[in-house]
């Protein structure tokens, strides 16, 4: 199993120039993460390293795990192994977002979210060594990878035997960096605030329960403050119906909303705590997200790792697998409604447009566009509504991964007619075309996502998440391309298909009936 030992080995090879990249890529199809030889043993056989050189190596790495692993590194095995609880029916997301929402703020005494798990005797200790073992196990094989990927610096070591202490420049350069760039892009945006928009009477300072601090950003539908609330003295976010838009049907979906996402406790989604009414103002309060949202991030074009991109994404996509779970479609998935928090972990936001699947409402007609253009999938720019599901929000989940790690969009249009036509119609360029350092495989995995056959796409986003982790973790990427040409031809007649039949009858009919004549001409 992949093991801290086994990274520090790898960068330490690495910045000697005693292994390439190349060399530690070939060397990881040999030896996978059960092998019963370590990954040493493993060089040593490969004969990039003598035996003598190897006990020398050993030494030098028992020194340096001696050291406290860094605050950041531990955040992300503790991250790890409360997902993998999850998926193995532990606990909740429920129970971990309550968990985390105890630390916020402070680490008590210490602790982790998992250890505060097993304290209150959620988690039992076998469990969390089984747990913490798988966590870690996953966590440094990622590292491996990008260190045989090139993603990740080396300036740590050297030369076995001579190590430097780590500092500043810990292992986790991941987190670091994208942190740096979410304080970078909070810091522009205070340095430079935008004009406040005025719709209908602005809130008192006084607001039922709530004191209002400030105006966190207004859309179409409501407006969001950040407030607190006076009794639980809390900072939260509190979202405000705009009065223009006090209509019956406009109050419904406002509700609609907080019902939707108030169904929802996952780690990854924004919690509803209250809604209501005061003084005929509909609100309703939510987690305050110290963040940035995922728009502005790509807009600044900051230098964020491909590495940090794709654990955004399968975040993402579990998150929203999660939800599908509990019944609710998301159908308005866009970096806007994705606030990344100063982790680095994306929260989803703005459940407005959400189809609650046991709902029988239907605030909707059927063939009524509902989403944000760029972000629609085929069957949403049709209006065919009883055809949206959680595939659906797979391709709001591709076009978003398209957008982050190209900086384009796969479909833009002078007009929404364009537009809707190439969604439709025509096939993206591959990232890869775009950024030639992406790779094959991620081109797989987002035109996938993006394929105008809903049956092509990713049967759940939680199949989607599994392949950009096997993705980071350096597995084998099954690679299923359907031909071009049989896809355009199966496209042609599903388009076409009462054209087909009808033409298709009409050569039996015309068949029948010469056969009919000419039989009548013999007799």
């Amino acid at each position: 199993m992949a093991r801290r030992e086994d990274y520090l080995l790898s960068r330490m090879l690495l910045t000697d120039g005693t292994v390439s990249p190349q060399n530690l890529s070939n060397i990881l199809l040999k030896w996978h993460v059960n092998s019963p030889k370590s990954l040493l043993q493993t060089i040593i056989d490969d004969g990039l390293v003598t035996d003598e050189e190897g006990q020398g190596l050993t030494v030098c790495i028992d020194k340096l795990t001696e050291r406290v692993e860094h605050q950041d590194d531990l955040d992300k095995i503790d991250f790890i192994l409360c997902q993998i609880a999850i998926k193995r029916n532990f606990t909740t997301p429920e129970v971990v977002t309550e968990y985390r929402k105890k630390l916020t703020g402070k680490k008590r005494e210490g602790l982790s979210t998992s250890e505060l798990l097993v304290q209150d005797n959620v988690l039992t200790g076998k469990d969390f060594i089984e747990l913490k073992r798988a966590a870690e196990q996953i966590f440094y094989h990622r590292r491996i990878v990008a260190l045989a990927r090139g993603k990740e610096k080396t300036k740590v070591f050297l030369s076995p035997g001579r190590f430097e202490e780590q500092g500043k420049q810990s292992s986790s350069r991941r987190s670091a960096a994208i942190q740096k760039a979410l304080s970078d892009v909070r810091a522009e945006k205070q340095a430079s605030p935008a004009p406040k928009r005025k719709r209908g009477r602005s809130l008192p300072k006084e607001f039922g329960a709530y004191e209002i601090l400030g105006e966190i950003a207004s859309g179409g539908m409501g407006t969001v403050y950040q407030a607190r609330h006076k009794k639980l003295d809390r900072i939260l976010a509190l979202k405000v119906l705009n009065e223009e838009n006090e209509t019956p049907e406009r109050i419904k979906r406002f509700l609609r909303e907080a019902d939707a996402a108030s169904r929802l406790r996952h780690p990854n989604i924004v919690s509803i705590y209250e809604a209501g009414d005061f003084k005929g103002r509909h609100f309703f309060s939510m987690d305050y997200i110290d963040g940035v949202p995922l728009s502005v991030l790509i807009q600044k074009r900051k230098n964020v790792d491909l590495e940090d991109l794709l654990n955004i994404a399968a975040e993402l996509s579990r998150a929203i697998h999660y939800a599908h779970e509990q019944g609710i479609i998301h159908r308005d998935l866009k970096p806007a409604n994705i606030i990344i928090d100063m982790e680095g972990h994306p929260q989803i936001t703005d459940f407005g447009l959400a189809k609650i699947m046991d709902s029988r409402s239907r605030l909707t007609k059927s063939d009524t566009i509902i989403g944000t253009p760029f972000y629609m999938a085929p069957e949403q720019t049709r209006g065919e509504n009883h055809s949206i599901r959680a595939t659906t929000d797979i391709w709001g989940v591709g076009v978003i991964l398209y957008e982050m790690i190209t900086k384009k969009l796969p479909f833009v249009g002078r007009s929404s007619i364009e537009l809707y036509h190439k969604i439709n119609n025509l096939d993206p360029i591959p990232p890869s075309k775009i950024n030639p350092l992406l790779t094959r495989e991620l081109d797989y995995i987002v035109l996938r996502c993006i394929s105008k056959d809903v049956e092509d796409r990713f049967p759940s986003a939680e199949a989607l998440a599994t392949y950009i982790e096997n993705y980071l973790d350096g597995k084998p990427i099954a690679i299923r391309e359907t031909p071009m040409w049989w896809r355009k031809l199966r496209r042609f007649f599903k388009r076409h298909k009462w054209f087909i039949l009808v033409a298709i009858s009409a050569i039996i009919l015309g068949w029948a009936c010469g056969w009919y004549l000419l039989t009548k001409i013999r007799n």
